[in-house]
């Protein structure tokens, strides 16, 4: 039996014909809730968004979870008032807000949305990922953060960065690691002219030392790497680049000029070990 075709023409007239019906009108409804939404994703932004989680901002975190929930809301009151439209049922404007009738259960989805969300993303998307990478021909740079937050890296050193991508199929695929580093290292061995050699760069220390707790924010350390894990590194692979790339304002935050500058290096020696 083959399936019936579908005959767009009338469905769009149909569509014309149900919408005419709507007590109040589907453009303004739709207008009302872009609009509102909008205005809570600008009131998030303002407030910090998901950062204020992280720099433990109880103000940014209070407007963080109320528009979350908010738009969760207003999400739940637009599918009510368009199933009603559909349904030839009377809809007014205040259905936007029916939502709240069932706050509860609409944070229970939320939470078991982003769950099957997550786990989906580990079981596929990430060897996805890999998979792509290992297919590219191009050259793969690993940028190491430049502080582990509480929670997730807490405590973790750029080595172990490494060692957790390796471990997690990336083994044998980084060509290039950048790590920031102000404090100019100083091995005890004639090894660091043959590895200025290699990469085209004057080596600095690989070492955080000038960032301390009381300039980052409360829960967050900077990332420490020493000579003997870069050697360490390196031995399995990767070309290990130290930058000073803090940014001057952000102790936290990488700065997008030093890691231009540093993009540029990594193209220039990658483009010179091609040749």
């Amino acid at each position: 039996m083959m399936a019936e075709l579908i005959d767009r023409k009338r469905l769009k007239a149909e569509t014309r014909e149900l919408l005419g019906t709507a007590r109040v009108s589907p453009r303004g409804m739709t207008a009302l809730y872009l609009g509102l939404a909008m205005a809570l994703s600008t009131l998030d932004y303002l407030a910090g968004g998901g950062n204020a989680v992280l720099e433990r901002n109880p103000v940014g975190i209070f407007t963080y979870v109320l528009t979350a929930l908010l738009t969760a809301v207003l999400g739940a009151g637009f599918s009510l008032y368009c199933m009603a439209v559909r349904r030839g049922e009377r809809a007014e404007c205040l259905t936007l807000f029916d939502g709240f009738s069932f706050v509860g259960k609409l944070i229970a989805l939320n939470v078991v949305e982003s769950l099957l969300i997550i786990l989906w993303s580990m079981l596929f998307v990430i060897p996805g990922i890999v998979a792509a990478i290992r297919a590219s021909r191009g050259r793969v740079l690993f940028v190491c953060a430049l502080a582990d937050v509480q929670g997730e890296t807490w405590g973790l050193t750029a080595r172990e960065h490494f060692e957790a991508l390796a471990s997690h199929g990336m083994e044998g695929l980084i060509d290039y690691m950048l790590v920031h580093s102000k404090v100019p290292l100083r091995a005890e061995s004639p090894a660091t002219g043959s590895f200025a050699a290699l990469s085209g760069a004057e080596l600095e220390h690989a070492s955080t030392s000038d960032l301390n707790d009381s300039q980052l924010t409360c829960g967050v350390r900077p990332i420490s790497i020493n000579y003997g894990d870069m050697l360490a590194i390196q031995s399995r692979g990767p070309i290990v680049i130290s930058r000073n790339l803090v940014d001057a304002e952000r102790p936290t935050w990488h700065s997008p000029f030093a890691l231009r500058d540093a993009f540029q290096s990594v193209i220039k020696l990658s483009r010179a070990r091609r040749g």
